[in-house]
Protein backbone atom coordinates (compact mmCIF):
# COMPACT_ATOMS: atom_id res chain seq x y z
CA UNK A 1 0.00 0.00 0.00
CA UNK A 2 1.36 3.02 -0.97
CA UNK A 3 -0.06 5.62 1.47
CA UNK A 4 0.27 5.23 5.33
CA UNK A 5 -2.35 4.00 7.78
CA UNK A 6 -2.11 7.30 9.02
CA UNK A 7 -2.67 8.82 5.73
CA UNK A 8 -5.49 6.56 4.71
CA UNK A 9 -7.37 7.29 7.94
CA UNK A 10 -6.97 10.76 7.03
CA UNK A 11 -8.56 11.02 3.74
CA UNK A 12 -11.33 8.75 5.17
CA UNK A 13 -11.99 11.42 7.89
CA UNK A 14 -11.93 14.03 4.75
CA UNK A 15 -14.84 11.27 3.32
CA UNK A 16 -16.74 11.95 6.38
CA UNK A 17 -16.53 15.55 6.22
CA UNK A 18 -16.71 16.07 3.01
CA UNK A 19 -19.35 13.90 1.69
CA UNK A 20 -21.34 16.21 0.10
CA UNK A 21 -17.78 17.96 -1.32
CA UNK A 22 -16.02 17.32 -4.46
CA UNK A 23 -12.38 16.80 -3.57
CA UNK A 24 -9.48 14.96 -5.05
CA UNK A 25 -5.97 14.44 -3.65
CA UNK A 26 -2.81 16.19 -5.25
CA UNK A 27 0.29 16.55 -4.63
CA UNK A 28 3.23 13.75 -4.13
CA UNK A 29 1.05 11.02 -2.28
CA UNK A 30 -1.46 11.57 -5.39
CA UNK A 31 1.61 10.06 -7.69
CA UNK A 32 1.90 7.31 -5.19
CA UNK A 33 -1.49 6.11 -5.32
CA UNK A 34 -0.31 5.60 -9.00
CA UNK A 35 2.88 4.85 -8.56
CA UNK A 36 3.27 2.57 -5.28
CA UNK A 37 6.93 1.91 -5.86
CA UNK A 38 8.05 5.80 -5.92
CA UNK A 39 10.47 5.88 -3.16
CA UNK A 40 10.12 9.44 -2.23
CA UNK A 41 8.63 9.87 1.14
CA UNK A 42 5.94 12.39 2.05
CA UNK A 43 3.88 12.50 5.21
CA UNK A 44 1.30 15.01 4.36
CA UNK A 45 -1.47 15.03 1.83
CA UNK A 46 -2.60 17.54 -0.35
CA UNK A 47 -6.14 17.94 -1.33
CA UNK A 48 -8.49 19.96 -3.50
CA UNK A 49 -12.04 20.60 -2.81
CA UNK A 50 -14.33 22.71 -5.25
CA UNK A 51 -14.85 25.79 -2.68
CA UNK A 52 -14.44 29.32 -2.65
CA UNK A 53 -12.58 30.85 0.04
CA UNK A 54 -15.15 32.12 2.01
CA UNK A 55 -16.22 28.42 2.48
CA UNK A 56 -12.44 27.49 3.70
CA UNK A 57 -12.08 24.97 5.27
CA UNK A 58 -14.90 23.23 4.78
CA UNK A 59 -15.86 22.33 8.39
CA UNK A 60 -12.38 21.18 9.13
CA UNK A 61 -12.71 23.86 12.17
CA UNK A 62 -15.90 21.96 13.58
CA UNK A 63 -14.17 18.52 12.70
CA UNK A 64 -13.40 16.62 16.09
CA UNK A 65 -9.47 16.65 16.38
CA UNK A 66 -8.54 18.66 13.76
CA UNK A 67 -6.54 21.68 14.24
CA UNK A 68 -4.95 24.62 12.16
CA UNK A 69 -1.36 25.36 11.42
CA UNK A 70 -0.54 28.56 13.34
CA UNK A 71 1.30 29.93 10.02
CA UNK A 72 0.18 28.90 7.49
CA UNK A 73 -3.59 29.49 6.37
CA UNK A 74 -4.33 26.56 4.01
CA UNK A 75 -2.94 23.69 6.44
CA UNK A 76 -4.50 21.65 8.85
CA UNK A 77 -3.79 18.89 10.97
CA UNK A 78 -5.67 15.48 11.05
CA UNK A 79 -6.40 14.05 14.63
CA UNK A 80 -3.80 11.27 13.38
CA UNK A 81 -1.18 14.05 13.29
CA UNK A 82 -1.09 13.97 9.51
CA UNK A 83 -0.11 17.28 7.37
CA UNK A 84 -3.31 18.28 5.31
CA UNK A 85 -2.93 21.48 2.99
CA UNK A 86 -6.50 21.99 2.12
CA UNK A 87 -6.26 24.00 -1.98
CA UNK A 88 -10.09 25.55 -2.31
CA UNK A 89 -10.83 25.17 -6.43
CA UNK A 90 -14.16 27.06 -6.57
CA UNK A 91 -15.33 28.84 -9.37
CA UNK A 92 -13.85 32.28 -8.62
CA UNK A 93 -11.00 30.98 -7.68
CA UNK A 94 -10.24 28.75 -10.81
CA UNK A 95 -11.25 32.39 -12.92
CA UNK A 96 -9.19 34.42 -11.28
CA UNK A 97 -6.45 31.28 -11.23
CA UNK A 98 -4.94 32.72 -7.55
CA UNK A 99 -5.66 32.14 -4.30
CA UNK A 100 -4.95 35.05 -2.01
CA UNK A 101 -4.75 34.34 1.62
CA UNK A 102 -5.71 36.88 4.39
CA UNK A 103 -2.03 36.55 5.94
CA UNK A 104 -0.90 38.35 2.39
CA UNK A 105 0.46 35.28 0.43
CA UNK A 106 -0.55 34.48 -3.32
CA UNK A 107 -0.97 30.93 -4.44
CA UNK A 108 -0.92 30.08 -8.13
CA UNK A 109 -4.25 28.00 -8.80
CA UNK A 110 -3.39 27.50 -12.58
CA UNK A 111 -4.50 23.91 -13.79
CA UNK A 112 -6.39 23.05 -10.86
CA UNK A 113 -9.69 22.85 -12.75
CA UNK A 114 -8.34 19.39 -14.58
CA UNK A 115 -7.36 18.30 -11.37
CA UNK A 116 -11.28 18.20 -10.35
CA UNK A 117 -12.66 17.56 -13.60
CA UNK A 118 -10.47 14.94 -14.62
CA UNK A 119 -9.77 13.01 -11.32
CA UNK A 120 -10.37 9.17 -11.13
CA UNK A 121 -11.70 7.50 -8.32
CA UNK A 122 -9.06 4.64 -6.67
CA UNK A 123 -9.61 2.06 -3.91
CA UNK A 124 -7.42 4.03 -1.05
CA UNK A 125 -8.03 2.02 2.20
CA UNK A 126 -10.66 0.97 1.48
CA UNK A 127 -12.82 3.98 0.62
CA UNK A 128 -13.18 5.53 -2.99
CA UNK A 129 -10.66 8.86 -3.34
CA UNK A 130 -10.87 11.01 -6.43
CA UNK A 131 -7.48 11.09 -7.37
CA UNK A 132 -6.00 13.93 -10.06
CA UNK A 133 -4.15 11.76 -13.02
CA UNK A 134 -0.77 11.46 -13.49
CA UNK A 135 -0.03 14.12 -16.52
CA UNK A 136 -2.56 16.90 -14.53
CA UNK A 137 -0.43 16.24 -11.64
CA UNK A 138 2.98 17.33 -13.73
CA UNK A 139 1.47 20.53 -14.66
CA UNK A 140 0.36 21.07 -11.20
CA UNK A 141 3.99 20.37 -10.08
CA UNK A 142 5.38 22.51 -13.01
CA UNK A 143 3.55 25.38 -11.54
CA UNK A 144 3.69 25.25 -8.05
CA UNK A 145 7.79 25.06 -8.88
CA UNK A 146 7.46 28.54 -11.16
CA UNK A 147 5.43 29.90 -8.40
CA UNK A 148 7.81 29.45 -5.15
CA UNK A 149 11.15 28.01 -7.18
CA UNK A 150 13.16 28.42 -4.27
CA UNK A 151 11.14 26.35 -1.49
CA UNK A 152 9.73 23.95 -4.38
CA UNK A 153 12.89 21.53 -4.87
CA UNK A 154 10.81 18.74 -4.17
CA UNK A 155 8.32 19.37 -6.85
CA UNK A 156 11.37 18.94 -9.36
CA UNK A 157 12.31 15.62 -7.88
CA UNK A 158 8.50 14.59 -8.46
CA UNK A 159 9.25 15.80 -12.57
CA UNK A 160 12.03 13.69 -12.88
CA UNK A 161 10.30 10.59 -11.97
CA UNK A 162 7.08 11.29 -13.72
CA UNK A 163 9.58 12.14 -17.34
CA UNK A 164 10.75 8.46 -16.41
CA UNK A 165 7.76 6.64 -14.96
CA UNK A 166 4.73 8.05 -16.78
CA UNK A 167 3.67 5.05 -18.16
CA UNK A 168 4.97 1.45 -17.13
CA UNK A 169 8.23 -0.41 -18.75
CA UNK A 170 5.90 -3.02 -20.30
CA UNK A 171 3.01 -0.36 -21.25
CA UNK A 172 2.25 -1.47 -25.33
CA UNK A 173 1.96 2.83 -25.82
CA UNK A 174 6.09 2.64 -25.95
CA UNK A 175 6.06 1.08 -28.67
CA UNK A 176 2.42 1.73 -30.65
CA UNK A 177 2.51 5.58 -30.05
CA UNK A 178 6.21 7.16 -29.50
CA UNK A 179 8.65 7.05 -32.66
CA UNK A 180 10.75 4.59 -33.30
CA UNK A 181 13.57 6.71 -33.22
CA UNK A 182 13.09 7.47 -29.56
CA UNK A 183 15.39 6.40 -26.76
CA UNK A 184 13.49 3.74 -25.33
CA UNK A 185 14.13 5.36 -21.94
CA UNK A 186 11.92 8.47 -23.30
CA UNK A 187 8.89 6.86 -24.18
CA UNK A 188 7.81 7.85 -20.80
CA UNK A 189 8.64 11.91 -20.98
CA UNK A 190 7.19 11.81 -24.92
CA UNK A 191 4.34 10.47 -23.60
CA UNK A 192 3.23 12.73 -20.77
CA UNK A 193 4.12 15.37 -23.41
CA UNK A 194 1.53 13.81 -25.48
CA UNK A 195 -1.30 13.32 -23.38
CA UNK A 196 -0.78 16.84 -21.60
CA UNK A 197 -0.82 18.93 -25.36
CA UNK A 198 -4.12 17.66 -25.46
CA UNK A 199 -6.18 19.43 -22.45
CA UNK A 200 -3.66 21.99 -22.00
CA UNK A 201 -5.18 25.68 -22.45
CA UNK A 202 -3.31 28.20 -24.33
CA UNK A 203 -2.20 29.37 -20.54
CA UNK A 204 -1.02 26.61 -18.87
CA UNK A 205 1.13 25.63 -22.67
CA UNK A 206 2.77 29.03 -22.16
CA UNK A 207 4.11 28.60 -18.16
CA UNK A 208 4.99 24.73 -19.20
CA UNK A 209 6.78 26.76 -21.92
CA UNK A 210 8.73 28.83 -19.22
CA UNK A 211 9.26 25.55 -17.27
CA UNK A 212 10.95 23.61 -19.59
CA UNK A 213 13.06 27.16 -20.16
CA UNK A 214 14.43 27.33 -17.25
CA UNK A 215 14.68 23.44 -17.21
CA UNK A 216 16.91 23.45 -20.27
CA UNK A 217 19.61 26.10 -18.13
CA UNK A 218 23.12 24.36 -18.29
CA UNK A 219 24.64 27.46 -16.82
CA UNK A 220 24.50 27.10 -13.43
CA UNK A 221 24.59 23.71 -11.30
CA UNK A 222 22.01 25.86 -9.04
CA UNK A 223 19.71 26.74 -11.73
CA UNK A 224 16.56 24.43 -12.34
CA UNK A 225 18.55 22.12 -15.04
CA UNK A 226 20.59 21.36 -12.72
CA UNK A 227 18.82 20.87 -9.56
CA UNK A 228 16.36 18.77 -11.46
CA UNK A 229 18.98 16.84 -13.22
CA UNK A 230 20.48 15.54 -9.21
CA UNK A 231 16.73 14.41 -8.83
CA UNK A 232 16.75 11.96 -11.50
CA UNK A 233 15.42 8.80 -10.93
CA UNK A 234 18.62 6.46 -10.16
CA UNK A 235 17.91 4.04 -12.85
CA UNK A 236 18.79 6.97 -14.93
CA UNK A 237 22.11 7.91 -12.65
CA UNK A 238 23.64 4.40 -13.35
CA UNK A 239 25.99 2.57 -15.76
CA UNK A 240 26.88 4.75 -19.02
CA UNK A 241 24.16 6.93 -17.53
CA UNK A 242 26.93 9.15 -15.82
CA UNK A 243 26.16 12.89 -17.42
CA UNK A 244 22.52 13.61 -15.36
CA UNK A 245 22.08 16.99 -17.21
CA UNK A 246 22.25 15.30 -20.54
CA UNK A 247 20.17 12.47 -19.72
CA UNK A 248 17.76 15.29 -18.43
CA UNK A 249 18.11 17.19 -21.46
CA UNK A 250 17.10 14.30 -23.38
CA UNK A 251 13.80 13.61 -21.50
CA UNK A 252 12.84 17.57 -21.81
CA UNK A 253 13.61 17.24 -25.61
CA UNK A 254 11.27 13.92 -25.83
CA UNK A 255 8.64 15.60 -23.47
CA UNK A 256 9.01 18.55 -26.16
CA UNK A 257 8.79 16.51 -28.88
CA UNK A 258 5.40 14.80 -27.70
CA UNK A 259 4.09 18.48 -26.79
CA UNK A 260 3.61 18.69 -30.48
CA UNK A 261 2.94 15.16 -31.93
CA UNK A 262 -0.37 16.04 -32.77
CA UNK A 263 0.22 19.17 -34.68
CA UNK A 264 -0.03 19.01 -37.88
Amino acid sequence: MALTEAQRSTLRRLSGVWRDLDFVLVGASAIKVWRPDYLRETNDLDVSVAIDLDAHPAGLDEAPGWRPDPRLPHRWYSPEGIAVDVLPAGPKILEAGRIDWADGCSMNMTGFGHALSRAELRDVGGIQVAVAPLDVLALLKAIAYLDRPVERGRDLEDLAYLLGNYVDGDDPRRWEETPESLDFHHGPAFLLGRDMSRWLTDHERTALQDFLNRARDEADAHATGGRMARRLPLEFRLGDRTDVQAVLLGLLESFAMGMISDVE
